[in-house]
């Protein structure tokens, strides 16, 4: 659940009443911990390490097929495509 914010010039926060349907107009938006564990960017730093890995290792896998695509695609004089 989302509530949307605003902070008064005292500095007193205090929730906007009726909620808008779009909350990107909000000064604030507070989420409860649920919804903030939901969250698909609410990884550990092990997990995230976990993800930039396979990130990685995708990008490599990439280079070794496109390397080979190269040596693979050699015309009859020698030069490549």
């Amino acid at each position: 659940m989302t509530i949307c914010v605003q902070v008064d010039t005292d500095g007193t926060i205090y929730a906007v009443q009726p909620q808008p349907a779009e909350v990107s107009a909000c000064s604030y938006v507070l989420v409860s911990g649920d919804a903030a564990l939901n969250s698909p960017f609410a990884l550990t730093p092990e997990q995230g390490a976990q993800v930039g890995g396979a990130v990685l290792l995708v990008w490599a896998v990439a280079y070794v097929f496109r390397v080979l695509a190269r040596v693979l695609n050699v015309d009859e004089k020698g030069d490549s495509t």
